[in-house]
């Protein structure tokens, strides 16, 4: 992906989160967070999970093109996700590590018998099977949002073990986008085309906003255990260090 098309893919991602009310009011908080490591650039659907849920607000025709679209891309539907997760690799080499390394997370493991390494092809069936969750689930808002928030907060493992940062969920939102929005199926209808790009959005916020949760409360137990265990002085040390990693980290997203 070169950077004139990434950014097109930002843009897309960034403007489809205008159309979070259905009256068309933009969104209050409009910050992008891609590229900015500071708490003003956090997910929105954690900002304002009630105001800006896409599910609620969502028209009856959007939900039911969002369903009638999905019927036509799901027979060939591993064949898109495998071209999302090979762009992702792409633009960022560590996702095939990560698939090298990670095990099947306990949010999927009921869905796959054979294999436990989170291979691209087990990640492409499981793609697939979370979007038709997602979809055959439009008119239970709650019940999706936890399918959602479920896969991200199972990813937090990883974030230590992998080096797992929660700007992968950016990058895969904006991959997602690009890909299904320029289907033949999709491109027909303008409605069509604006609800998935409302829907992408969204689960990209819910997602990555699970996971940036789920990987502070592991960072605050992992806090509580060594000061338990270790003396005041070099526990003093220690969060100096995590500090410093914090800030780099964060001049890193910029």
């Amino acid at each position: 992906m070169d950077y004139p098309k990434g950014t097109s893919n930002l843009l897309n991602l960034q403007r489809c989160r205008s159309l979070r009310s259905n009256n068309g009011k933009p969104n209050v908080s409009g910050v992008s967070r891609l590229g900015s490591g500071s708490g003003k650039s956090r997910s929105r659907s954690r900002q304002m999970p009630e105001e800006n849920c896409v599910i609620r607000n969502m028209t009856s025709s959007q939900k039911t093109s969002l369903v009638y679209s999905w019927k036509t891309i799901k027979p060939n539907a591993n064949s898109l996700m495998r071209k999302i997760f090979l762009e992702l690799e792409a633009v960022s080499p560590k996702v095939k590590q990560i698939f090298a390394k990670a095990a099947i997370l306990d949010c999927f493991a009921k869905e796959t018998s054979e294999s436990k390494i989170g291979t691209i092809d087990e990640h492409v069936k499981l793609f697939t099977k979370f979007m038709d969750d997602v979809i055959s689930n439009l008119d239970k808002e709650t019940e999706v949002k936890c399918i959602i928030r479920k896969v991200g907060q199972s990813h937090a493992v990883l974030n230590n073990a992998c080096s797992f940062q929660s700007n992968l969920w950016e990058h895969l939102g904006e991959i997602a986008m690009e890909k299904i929005c320029h289907l033949d199926a999709i491109q027909k209808s303008r409605e069509t085309c604006r609800a998935w790009r409302m829907l992408i959005a969204f689960v990209t916020d819910e997602v990555r906003s699970a996971f940036d949760e789920q990987v502070r409360i592991a960072r605050r137990s992992s806090i509580d255990v060594q000061k338990e265990s270790i003396g005041d002085g070099e526990f003093c040390d220690k969060m100096k260090n995590m500090q410093v990693h914090d800030d780099e980290d964060s001049i890193l997203k910029k």
